[in-house]
Order: structure tokens, then C-alpha cells, then sequence
């Protein structure tokens, strides 16, 4: 596991820093609380700016005490700058965690 995170709050925040080259194989995305949330996951490339614009995954539904396995289909997501993150966030803070798989040079 290269990195998880569980946002206390509603906006988004990072949930993943890149510190030199990674790729992501997969995110796991757990919702711990009673009720169904949503989620959002976004990808910028040397910042924190986190907009629809960016977004890989936008209001996905997630119901009560429930996992999505997020795998990119054979391929690896690449973070090949420093400051490049994966943000992520949640309509309930403190209800969902998210993991990342991958590798990192």
C-alpha cells in the first residue's frame, strides 16, 4: 500500500502525495459508516487543485459498509512529477477511507 486517507471533512483534500515516480494499480475505496455517501477522486498533475475538470470518479454512490475495488483495467495511473496528487472526497467526513495500491521508484 502505497499510501490511505480518510478525509475528516467535505471538500476535498489529498489523499495521496506523489514523492518521485509512482504508479497507482488500483484504489479501494471502503465506506465505513451506516449510510450511503458519495465520493469523489481527482488527479492533478503538479498541484492540488481539485475541480470537475480533473476529476477520474465524480459523485460515485456508495452504499452503507460497502467497498469498491477501483483497477485501471491493465493499465498503471503514473504520477511522474513531485508535486503531482490524487485527491479525494467524501459527502459525509469521516465515512469513507481511501487506499492506494501501486509501485514507486
Amino acid at each position: 500500500m502505497l499510501a490511505q486517507a480518510m478525509p475528516t471533512g467535505t471538500s476535498a483534500a489529498a489523499g495521496y502525495t506523489n514523492k518521485n515516480h509512482s504508479g497507482i494499480t488500483s484504489i479501494v475505496v471502503c465506506n465505513n459508516s451506516g449510510a450511503a455517501v458519495t465520493y469523489s477522486i481527482y488527479v492533478d498533475q503538479g498541484g492540488s487543485t481539485y475541480a470537475t475538470s480533473n476529476a477520474l470518479f465524480y459523485q460515485v454512490s456508495i452504499d452503507a459498509k460497502s467497498t469498491d475495488l477501483l483497477e485501471f483495467a491493465g493499465n498503471v495511473l503514473t504520477l511522474d512529477h513531485p508535486s503531482d496528487t490524487i485527491g479525494v472526497q467524501s459527502s459525509v467526513g469521516s465515512a469513507v477511507t481511501f487506499s492506494f495500491f501501486g509501485t514507486r521508484e
